[in-house]
């Protein structure tokens, strides 16, 4: 991705398999340890962090459209995620897919906000340093 444009369908795609990932060690780390009370609690969470990386670096690449790109790279993200454990697994339970979305969107949302404040932070510098740049001049 250059410049002003969106990200391409390559970018979507690499951002839903690192998306995945996270998915995919949770499935895992739950069938390595069954019953085990602390996976559980903490699956929800890894994929909201899977899904808010992937998202940030997509949308820290744009220059407008962060919440979209943000919210449309979690949506492939969990297409993907739900598809792949559907045919790996045979059947994938639809609340689980529901929150796994809510999850996901929520990474997705806050992916792109804080890179949208990033940038935001960093034009501001810029234009406070440009507009304290006093040139000297010679006596």
């Amino acid at each position: 991705m250059r410049g002003e444009r969106e990200p391409s369908g390559t970018e979507y795609g690499m951002a839903a398999i690192l998306t995945y990932s996270s998915v995919y060690f949770m499935s895992w780390m739950l069938t390595q340890n069954p019953g085990e009370k602390w996976v559980v609690l903490i699956a929800y969470p890894v994929y909201y962090i899977g899904a808010l990386y992937p998202a940030f670096l997509l949308a820290s690449r744009a220059k407008h459209a962060h919440l979209l790109i943000g919210l449309k790279s979690a949506v492939y993200g969990w297409a993907f995620s739900g598809f792949s454990l559907w045919v790996l697994s045979g059947t994938t339970s639809l609340i689980f897919l529901a929150l796994l979305l809510l999850f996901m969107l929520l990474g997705g949302f806050t992916g792109s906000y804080i890179s949208l404040k990033r940038q935001l932070r960093h034009e501001t510098l810029v234009a406070l340093e440009e507009s304290t740049n006093i040139p000297e001049t010679d006596e």
